[in-house]
């Protein structure tokens, strides 16, 4: 049975064909497999073979150039969104108008009421109120500045003129003259510490409408940057990214 024997088939019968050797489609150097015991049994690609590239992907970037072998999609142009008409903004925006309106329209309220109850119509005018105003102030009977005209009038006559005439015939005195002008003196440091109080009070209603208008300010400022977002967002979505 030596026609079956291993290593003698292809000897003893002519007609069949000894098949060439295996060579690996990954291996082509005869010593790789030395080459891969040496490395432990691990597989390693043969250096004279170069290494096959992965297959390219499609898509490009939505931001810019294209990506893998797709063809990439031109880039988006971000300098020029438009979101004016962004409805959310133009919303923020309106209700911000209408609260510095608000604020302003309260602020000139309290100052007209203010310069009535000095009864100033020197500072109605300098404050821009009109001359409606202005006359309404200095006709004022019960005003600040009338009151303070009014104690006046009472201090010269019933506690500098009364007592210096009736009783010590000093009418036309020096003395008589030198209480009325010290009387004088204190009207005009009554009506500087009310026009001072009056300047603090102004004070106060300028920095509310102030606040007001920082405030709207930094609200629409927060608007215009969510816009612009949602403009971004708008750009990639029409970009196809």
């Amino acid at each position: 049975m030596a026609y079956y024997q291993y290593g003698t088939y292809f000897g003893q019968n002519p007609t069949v064909q000894k098949p060439p050797p295996y060579k690996s489609p990954y291996v082509s150097d005869p010593t790789y497999g030395q080459a891969v015991a040496q490395a432990g049994g691990q597989f390693m690609p043969n250096p004279g073979t170069p290494a096959a590239s992965p297959p390219a992907t499609g898509g490009g970037d939505p931001f810019g150039g294209g990506g893998g072998g797709g063809g990439g999609r031109p880039p988006i142009d971000f300098s020029h969104l438009d979101y004016s008409n962004d409805p959310i903004l133009a919303r923020v925006r309106a209700l911000s108008e209408e609260a510095i309106s608000h604020a302003q329209a309260d602020a000139t309220a309290n100052r007209t009421r203010l310069v009535i109850g000095l009864g100033d119509p020197e500072l109605a005018r300098s404050l821009g109120l009109g001359d409606k105003v202005s006359k309404q102030a200095e006709e004022n009977t019960f005003g600040t500045f009338q009151e303070l005209g009014r104690q006046l009038g009472r201090r010269n006559i019933f506690e500098i003129d009364r007592p210096l005439s009736d009783t010590k015939n000093l009418f036309y005195s020096t003395e008589r003259a030198r209480q009325r002008a010290l009387s004088g003196e204190q009207f005009l440091r009554d009506k500087a510490q009310a026009t001072n109080q009056a300047q603090s009070q102004l004070a106060t209603i300028a920095q509310q409408v102030a606040q007001v208008r920082m405030e709207e300010q930094a609200r629409r400022i927060q608007a215009e940057q969510d816009a612009y977002q949602r403009a971004v967002q708008q750009a990639i979505y029409a970009a196809g990214g």
